[in-house]
């Protein structure tokens, strides 16, 4: 053969290292005599080469240093990306070059071809079949190149790694051969198990079905079955019965096998007579002596000749009792224990680790970002890996590592889960940053119970120190490149979102689909960093405030922090206010936009997509709400969420908010307090003080902007994964995997990957999709363990978020489309602030908030509106009641009951 990366069946025979184990026995059968299929081996060597070009040996050696666990959710993502490049990467010019020497040498230009993956390591017994892929009816050089990277791939799917590992092979050994050989017009095809128990006697079983082997090996046809015992000279015919069969695998004129429904007549006939069942059993015992054991060797029969295609060991089977897949099929039949359904479930949380970790057991609470509704499972996968890929590396990149095997953040059956022992000890007890700034990241109280800033499980203090030392270096270094790595993600974005996804390839959608995520991880990486710098800023404020005798140091900090910044949520609300202000002078609009306010009911009209843009042409509110959507259109409810539509799909939510406005506009932004409370606190400061002061806040200015930029960001990358994950689904429901697109978002980041890759979906989608849409309807509303009842206290302490003093009625408004029942003047009280609240703050004299701290994106929209809040109270929806008199103090944190609800009704 050619160039040393060719090798004939006899020179595959006697070199297992670089034929691999099937190529070897392949080898052996022909040297034997046996009819094999005309064919050659690519040797191990060609992957060699292939992995040195296309750079894989370097993202190989990066997965076996970071992952224990092949199972592990950022495992699954890598290896994903190990196999996109093997894909896409074209082969080297000397291995194409010995491609086409060995095809032209063996005859095989032209024809069809079958692709069968030949793994070195392989014991070749049956329990290591089916592990790495073959491909049947290839067709032309490109799809025999592309069939070539498709076996070397599928030696980095999870099951392949995990086989390999329990078998003690490293990652960076890993190598394959291929045999590449003719596609025989297969009129049968089957399996011979050369020993097996049958009445107590042994005997050889034989299994066939119509067409090509692969009904067999996916379970789909029940095949023929005729056992055979020893007689006197040869085998003899013991017992047969008659499979349905009830389709055919054909080769497809395109390339790839195409099934056809098998007619009455030959579901009742057999795919082998007696004789020649009784010839391929004598010519398979054969096989069992050249093996030295049990064999189960594959086969197919054209017109009346028979051929063997491989062969492998096994442990002797009894008949008559029902394998997986009801075939006996090697590549079906040995599945792999649990470890190998690596496909991420909503199951109960368990204890992570072996041994315990460094801070005890874990304690897995609820965390919910936004509205706090229950995520999709697509979403929740891909916000899983993303985040938890950013945390562990900006801890990495001050000096704290996890242990392996632990997970940060979990998905469980729509809602979110936070490890909060883990992560308060890597940030407080390792890294030293102190419980106040972790309340402010997370806008809750400290994780754990404080203890006088002794940490519990850290090492030395000097160490810590250290550590401290390295996260302020790092977040202020960030801080400075901010907005050059802001800048170089909005261009990797808008690269991505150029991209005509309805034209590329699946190939090609899993590369946008990896890229963007990728995106995502390092650009919530520097936002963490953002964050932590930001968090210090503000933290260090509090102290300067509260050394110096400043009174309430946190609602000051809040109060110093409204001065005007430019924050793109509140930017939402002031371009509907406009809309709704120019709808006010424009009849045609007035009237469109006061058929859409909700009814004394609060039912709300029906509204076409694309209504708006018929009854507002040509006027001036059209124009404000087009900009409006031109700038915000990847805004949705809830906003990470990629099953909600975004407004530029659906615009309803921002509509029916400019008819709110339109309806009841309000006292729109009040005073901002940040004079007030200069004023106040200079008082209490020293002239270096004052200039420390001056200098905190800026940054945490800065900050607040920085991070109100990135959140709108982020929401246009959320947009962009939709736009992928809808493509995806669309291409599922054409197959018929799918009942219709929108059903992706029902399944998860690993599940969908393989199918982009050409690797097909696990198992039944459309019953895993059936079961995770009860789950979703069947799960609890999520609320706070901790949620005081109604009335059980006449002043509630949080975090002033925006300071102010106010008083006026209570509102409970759960959810921003529930707005138009907040009257002008009132107190909102809800589960949360975002972006969709913007137009709600602007009619509200107060807020008060269950979810969100002094960093978090609302408070800037409340401070910027001058609109007094208080954050951090769990459950205070539930405490509260509509109409009930409260006064809101942003400066001390704190929200008074002045009284009892009004018994008048409320909307």
């Amino acid at each position: 053969m050619t160039g040393g990366y060719a090798l004939s069946y006899r020179d595959a025979a006697q070199r297992p290292e670089s034929a691999g184990a099937k190529g070897m026995l392949l080898g052996r059968l022909a040297s034997e005599g046996f009819r094999v299929p005309a064919g050659f081996v690519l040797a191990v060597g060609a992957y060699e080469e292939f992995c040195r070009a296309a750079h894989l040996d370097r993202l190989i050696a990066r997965f076996a240093a970071a992952h224990d666990d092949p199972a592990s959710r950022r495992a699954l993502f890598d290896l994903d990306r190990i196999r996109l490049r093997c894909l896409k990467a074209p082969l080297p010019e000397t291995v194409r070059s010995a491609l086409l020497g060995a095809l032209t040498q063996a005859g095989l230009f032209g024809v069809p071809l079958a692709v069968r993956s030949s793994p070195v390591g392989e014991d070749a017994a049956a329990k290591d079949a089916g592990v790495c892929r073959t491909l049947l009816n290839v067709l032309g050089l490109d799809a025999l190149e592309h069939a070539l990277r498709a076996c070397w791939a599928s030696l980095w799917t999870p099951r392949a790694v995990l086989w390999r590992r329990h078998a003690g092979i490293a990652d960076r050994d890993a190598a394959m051969g291929v045999i590449v050989q003719r596609l025989v017009a297969a009129d049968a095809a089957g399996v011979v198990r050369t020993r097996a128990r049958h009445g107590g006697t042994e005997a050889v079983v034989v299994r066939a079905v119509w067409g090509l082997g692969e009904a067999l090996t996916s379970g789909r046809a029940e095949p023929d079955t005729f056992a055979l015992v020893p007689g006197a000279e040869t085998l003899t015919l013991a017992s047969s019965s008659i499979g349905d069969k009830a389709v055919i695998a054909r080769p497809a004129v395109v390339g790839g096998i195409t099934w056809q429904e098998t007619s009455r007549d030959y579901r009742r006939r057999p795919a082998l007579s007696a004789a020649q069942a009784v010839a391929l059993s004598e010519t398979c015992r054969r096989v069992d002596t050249i093996l030295g054991g049990p064999a189960e060797v594959e086969w197919v029969r054209s017109g009346e000749d028979l051929l063997l295609l491989q062969a492998r060991l096994v442990d002797p089977e009894p008949v008559g009792v029902p394998q997986p897949g009801a075939s006996g099929a090697p590549d079906e039949s040995q599945e792999a224990p649990s470890p190998v359904a690596v496909l991420p479930r909503p199951v109960p949380i368990p204890a992570q680790a072996a041994t315990a970790p460094p801070w005890g057991a874990d304690r897995w609470l609820p965390w919910e970002p936004g509205s706090g509704a229950a995520v999709s499972p697509l979403t929740g996968s891909l916000a899983c890996l993303v985040a938890e890929q950013a945390i562990r590396e900006t801890l990495a990149l001050a000096g704290t590592h996890l242990p392996a095997g632990v997970d940060l953040i979990r998905c469980q059956q729509g809602q979110m889960y936070l490890n909060q022992a883990a992560l308060d000890w890597a940030l407080r007890d390792h890294l030293g940053i102190p419980a106040e700034e972790v309340a402010l990241l997370l806008g809750e109280a400290p994780l754990l119970a404080g203890d006088g800033g002794v940490p519990r499980h850290a090492r030395g203090g000097w160490r810590r120190r250290w550590r401290r030392w390295r996260v302020g270096a790092l977040t202020a270094r960030a801080l400075a490149l901010a907005a050059p790595d802001t800048h170089m993600t909005r261009r990797a974005l808008a690269r991505l979102e150029a991209l005509d996804l309805s034209r590329q390839s699946d190939l090609e959608l899993g590369d946008a689909f990896c890229r963007a995520t990728d995106l995502a991880a390092r650009f919530a990486s520097r936002a963490i960093r953002h964050s932590l710098g930001h968090a210090a800023a503000v933290a260090r404020l509090r102290a300067l405030l509260d050394r110096n005798g400043v009174p309430h140091p946190d609602g000051a900090a809040a109060g110093l922090l409204a001065e005007p910044t430019p924050v793109p949520g509140a930017e939402v609300g002031r371009l509907l206010a406009q809309v709704a202000q120019a709808a006010a002078t424009d009849p045609r609009a007035r009237s469109y936009f006061h058929g859409l306010a909700p009814d004394e009911a609060g039912a709300e009209a029906a509204l076409p997509r694309s209504a708006w843009q018929v009854a507002l042409g040509g006027s001036t509110a059209g124009e404000r709400f087009g900009a409006f959507l031109h700038r915000f259109g990847q805004g949705a409810l809830p906003e990470g969420e990629l099953a909600a539509p975004r407004w530029a799909e659906d615009a309803v939510y921002p509509l029916r908010a400019v008819a709110v406005l339109l309806a009841d506009a309000g006292t729109g932004e009040g005073p901002r307090a940040a004079a007030e409370t200069w004023m106040a606190c200079r008082a209490c400061l020293g002239a270096w003080s004052r200039l420390r002061c001056r200098a905190l806040v800026r940054v945490a200015r800065y900050g607040t902007r920085l991070w109100a930029g990135e959140w709108s960001l982020l929401m246009r990358q959320v947009a962009y994964a939709r736009r992928l994950a809808l493509e995806a689904g669309r291409r599922l429901a054409r197959q018929g995997v799918l009942a219709q697109p929108e059903d992706v978002f029902l399944l998860q980041a690993e599940e969908i990957r393989p199918f982009l890759l050409g690797e097909g979906l696990a198992g039944d989608p459309r019953a895993l999709i059936a079961q995770r849409r009860r789950w979703a309807t069947e799960a609890p509303e999520p609320n706070p363990a901790d949620a005081p009842e109604p009335g059980a206290a006449a002043t509630l302490s949080g975090i002033g978020i925006s300071a102010g003093r106010v008083e006026g009625p209570a509102r409970v408004v759960r959810h921003p489309t529930e707005g138009w029942r907040l009257r002008a003047g009132e107190v909102l009280v809800a589960p949360a602030l975002g972006t969709a609240w913007a137009p709600l703050l602007l009619r509200a004299a107060g807020a008060v908030i269950e979810r969100g701290g002094l960093l978090s994106h609302g408070a800037a929209i409340a401070r910027e509106y001058g609109v007094p809040a208080v954050a951090g109270l769990p459950g205070v929806t539930r405490q509260i009641a509509d109409g009930t008199p409260v006064a809101v103090d942003g400066r001390r944190g704190e929200v008074t009951l002045l009284g009892t609800a009004s018994s008048d009704p409320l909307p």
